[in-house]
């Protein structure tokens, strides 16, 4: 289950749901948290009873403050429908080998019981890590491309001696991601889709993306060279990789404070400029 910030829903079809017995339901335009939490009850609702699965795992927006919705699943309706396990707590090891700060909220998850993930182990050499987890506090497993054996996790209760590695334990955290930005009262996002059939400019895309003091891009983009995706932090050039998405193509930029409507007129001006003619 995705919980997205922006409207446009790029986490869900980035993941590909396909036919390897994984069900994806994905809830947009804002954090579960702070939200409304109807839309999040009867979509894990369906979920569940569509589903049926053995395991569900509930991805957070970044800009999330978990503990209310951790707090709501150990409740009525899902108290005794739901056996919770231990959290995790995912970091961007570039980001913070770059000097990114965590959110206060990231901090007070590492103060009880969690499972510490740090991803892009490709991007920071082993002998800068030691220092990565020392600005954190903590030890944590390594990992690229968020490609983590669970089967190496051990599922046993917390032990009085600390582990060579984390191991899942009873928690009270949950999953969470390292963002650059600020507080979500002044996160914003804008984002566009186009036809399936419609080509879209990579070149363009990218130059338009230079323009822009943007946190996070994600996009799906239908371009002469194929189907690609791409999933970027500030700071960042796009990784273009192959998708097997087919519906439309689809961009979401995230803000860290508010755009004018000037400057989401132009926005929308520069993505329609990437469009190619049909």
């Amino acid at each position: 289950m995705v919980n997205e910030f922006g409207d446009i829903g790029l986490d869900a079809a980035l993941l590909q749901a396909d036919t390897n017995g994984i069900a994806v339901a994905q809830i947009t335009g804002g954090c579960v948290c702070c939200v409304n939490g109807a839309p999040f009850t009867v979509a894990l609702s369906r979920l569940i009873r569509s589903a049926k699965p053995d395991r569900l795992l509930i991805e957070l927006s970044g800009l999330s403050h978990p503990q209310m919705l951790f707090q709501q699943l150990q409740a009525a309706p899902w108290a005794g429908v739901l056996d919770l396990q231990p959290l995790v707590v995912v970091l961007d090891g570039l980001a913070l080998r770059e000097g990114g700060e965590l959110p206060g909220r990231v901090q007070a998850a590492l103060t009880g019981a969690y499972v510490l993930v740090i991803n892009k182990a490709d991007a920071v050499p082993a002998d800068q890590r030691a220092a990565v987890e020392h600005r954190i506090g903590h030890p944590g497993l390594w990992i690229t491309q968020g490609q983590l054996d669970w089967l190496e996790m051990s599922t046993s209760p917390a032990d009085p001696t600390p582990p060579a590695r984390p191991h899942f334990r009873p928690a009270s955290t949950a999953l969470l991601g390292l963002e650059r930005g600020s507080s979500p009262e002044q996160a914003w996002s804008i984002g566009w889709c186009a036809a399936p059939e419609q080509l879209i400019d990579l070149e363009g895309v990218e130059a338009f993306l230079k323009r822009w003091p943007w946190a996070r891009a994600k996009m799906i983009i239908h371009s002469p060279q194929g189907w690609q995706s791409a999933n970027v932090l500030a700071g960042h050039e796009p990784k273009w990789r192959p998708s097997e998405w087919r519906r439309d193509s689809r961009l979401e930029l995230i803000f860290s404070a508010r755009q004018s409507e000037l400057h989401a007129e132009q926005l929308a001006r520069e993505w329609e400029a990437c469009l190619l003619a049909l």
